[in-house]
Protein backbone atom coordinates (compact mmCIF):
# COMPACT_ATOMS: atom_id res chain seq x y z
CA UNK A 1 0.00 0.00 0.00
CA UNK A 2 1.22 3.30 -0.91
CA UNK A 3 0.54 6.43 0.82
CA UNK A 4 0.37 9.90 0.26
CA UNK A 5 2.91 11.81 2.73
CA UNK A 6 2.98 15.24 1.26
CA UNK A 7 0.73 18.19 2.58
CA UNK A 8 0.43 18.99 -0.99
CA UNK A 9 -0.81 15.78 -1.98
CA UNK A 10 -3.48 15.66 0.49
CA UNK A 11 -4.34 18.77 -0.66
CA UNK A 12 -4.55 18.29 -4.47
CA UNK A 13 -7.09 15.25 -3.29
CA UNK A 14 -9.23 17.35 -1.12
CA UNK A 15 -9.65 20.46 -3.35
CA UNK A 16 -9.79 18.71 -7.04
CA UNK A 17 -10.62 14.90 -6.14
CA UNK A 18 -14.96 13.77 -5.80
CA UNK A 19 -15.95 13.40 -2.28
CA UNK A 20 -17.95 10.47 -0.88
CA UNK A 21 -19.83 11.43 2.31
CA UNK A 22 -20.70 8.66 4.73
CA UNK A 23 -21.73 9.04 8.82
CA UNK A 24 -18.23 9.11 9.97
CA UNK A 25 -15.67 10.15 6.73
CA UNK A 26 -15.71 11.15 3.63
CA UNK A 27 -13.44 9.79 0.85
CA UNK A 28 -12.13 12.06 -1.59
CA UNK A 29 -11.10 10.53 -4.98
CA UNK A 30 -8.56 11.71 -7.39
CA UNK A 31 -7.86 9.74 -10.48
CA UNK A 32 -4.05 10.13 -11.11
CA UNK A 33 -1.95 9.22 -14.22
CA UNK A 34 0.24 6.92 -12.01
CA UNK A 35 -0.15 3.07 -12.63
CA UNK A 36 -0.37 2.41 -8.55
CA UNK A 37 -2.89 3.27 -5.84
CA UNK A 38 -1.80 5.74 -3.18
CA UNK A 39 -3.88 6.15 0.19
CA UNK A 40 -4.04 8.78 2.71
CA UNK A 41 -5.86 9.24 6.32
CA UNK A 42 -6.85 12.36 8.00
CA UNK A 43 -8.00 12.51 11.62
CA UNK A 44 -8.31 15.24 13.23
CA UNK A 45 -7.50 15.56 17.39
CA UNK A 46 -10.95 16.09 17.92
CA UNK A 47 -11.36 12.62 17.44
CA UNK A 48 -9.79 11.54 20.75
CA UNK A 49 -6.32 11.22 21.98
CA UNK A 50 -3.45 9.86 19.70
CA UNK A 51 -4.06 6.22 21.29
CA UNK A 52 -7.83 6.99 19.24
CA UNK A 53 -6.92 7.89 16.53
CA UNK A 54 -4.63 5.30 15.86
CA UNK A 55 -6.89 2.70 15.94
CA UNK A 56 -9.24 4.67 13.85
CA UNK A 57 -6.24 4.83 11.55
CA UNK A 58 -6.00 0.74 11.88
CA UNK A 59 -9.35 -0.09 11.43
CA UNK A 60 -9.94 1.97 8.01
CA UNK A 61 -6.19 0.67 6.53
CA UNK A 62 -7.64 -3.14 7.40
CA UNK A 63 -11.10 -2.24 5.54
CA UNK A 64 -9.24 -0.63 2.84
CA UNK A 65 -7.12 -3.74 2.55
CA UNK A 66 -10.06 -5.67 2.15
CA UNK A 67 -11.06 -4.02 -0.78
CA UNK A 68 -8.44 -3.09 -2.41
CA UNK A 69 -8.02 -5.27 -5.20
CA UNK A 70 -11.54 -4.63 -6.34
CA UNK A 71 -10.31 -1.02 -7.04
CA UNK A 72 -8.98 0.78 -10.43
CA UNK A 73 -5.17 1.55 -10.36
CA UNK A 74 -4.26 5.12 -11.03
CA UNK A 75 -6.00 6.88 -7.90
CA UNK A 76 -5.06 9.04 -5.46
CA UNK A 77 -7.79 8.46 -1.66
CA UNK A 78 -7.93 10.24 0.96
CA UNK A 79 -9.94 9.03 3.99
CA UNK A 80 -11.13 12.05 6.14
CA UNK A 81 -12.65 11.20 9.87
CA UNK A 82 -15.80 13.42 10.85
Amino acid sequence: MDTLKKNYEFKRVLNRGKCINGKFFAIYVFPTKLKRLRVGFAIGKKAGKAHDRNRIRRLIRENYRLIENGLNRGLDIVFVWK
